[in-house]
């Protein structure tokens, strides 16, 4: 496996569904592309007490180009220590860090390596994002 250049940092806590549906997200717009090879995803898991073990195991069982990592928490060590921990345990040069209920547009994963391929010297980076009100919330 070549070096990570982009690891796709997921916390979660107790929200398989979202999970499940962030990474099925992921998986299929990594599928269409030829640097998923290049990318590795990551889940913060901060101590579920749901099924989040279960889906995720199903994924890292899947065919895929990609490297997948699970980490889980001793204990719930709160929102921002799961984020934090998220960064630390990635392996890429940058890291894209979200949450389980964050949506990712279609081709954003190749838009954003594209771009990280070519400006490999920038410390930090902010994706822009918008709030689609008419989504109810859980």
């Amino acid at each position: 496996m070549e070096k990570i250049l982009l690891t796709i940092a997921i916390a979660t806590y107790n929200r398989r569904s979202a999970l499940k549906k962030q990474l099925n997200n992921i998986h299929s717009q990594l599928i269409k592309t030829e640097v998923a090879q290049y990318v590795e995803v990551l889940v913060s898991d901060n101590h579920s007490t749901d099924s989040t073990q279960i889906i995720v195991k199903d994924f890292i069982e899947m065919d895929r180009q990609y490297e997948l990592a699970y980490c889980k928490n001793k204990e719930n060590i709160g929102a921002g220590l799961n984020y934090v921990s998220a960064i630390v345990k990635s392996s890429g040069l940058f890291v894209w860090l979200m949450s389980d209920d964050d949506e990712i547009l279609e081709g954003s994963i190749q838009y954003l390596y594209d771009i990280l391929q070519l400006n490999q010297s920038i410390g930090f980076g902010f994706i822009n994002f918008f709030f689609n009100y008419n989504t109810p919330t859980n």
